[in-house]
């Protein structure tokens, strides 16, 4: 999907699918919610391996992404001018970059990751094995990390400089093997 606008994706499979940028998902608009839908083995040769987002995405919620691959931001590329309100009760799961970031690449604004799980990602030349941050990632409440690898550093979560905000990662986040 090459979108501007689009307000809900719902119970929907994104598998397989192949581009330079977003494997399954180019958005460069808005884009309202992705409900219990599963992105599984996407691949982009650039970024996002199933979603590159340069504008807005407000809600992805118990959502799977599994198996996934790009040279950064294995799932998922939010870039500088972006945002994504929300991310909540989504499993990131054995997702894949040739370079940083095995999950999610974020260079703009994640406000808050809450009730997620990232597991077996890997950052196979670079940092962030589960998120790399280069913008501002907000809040991590009630997630768990786990087996995620970075070949150079942040296992779990690399924030790549003193610019970078983190405001809160609560007690109830887990962090193991990473």
């Amino acid at each position: 999907i090459y979108s501007y606008i689009t307000d809900e994706i719902f119970v929907s499979t994104f598998s397989s699918n192949e581009a330079t940028y977003g494997g399954a998902i180019a958005n460069y608009g808005s884009l309202g919610e992705i409900n219990n839908s599963t992105f599984e083995y996407n691949s982009a040769t650039a970024s996002g391996g199933a979603i590159y987002n340069t504008k807005t995405i407000d809600l992805i919620d118990g959502t799977l992404y599994k198996h996934n691959t790009a040279n950064s931001g294995g799932a998922i590329s939010n870039t500088s001018d972006s945002s994504i309100d929300t991310i909540k009760n989504s499993i990131f799961e054995l997702n894949n970059s040739t370079g940083s970031a095995g999950a999610i690449y974020n260079e703009g604004l994640i406000e808050t990751v809450d009730g997620a799980t990232f597991q077996n990602n890997n950052a196979k030349n670079g940092s962030g094995g589960a998120i790399y941050a280069d913008g501002v990632l907000e809040n991590v409440l009630a997630s768990n990390f786990e087996n995620n690898i970075a070949s150079d550093k942040g296992g779990a979560i690399y924030l790549s400089s003193d610019d970078v905000v983190l405001e809160s990662i609560n007690k109830d986040s887990t962090f193991k093997g990473n």
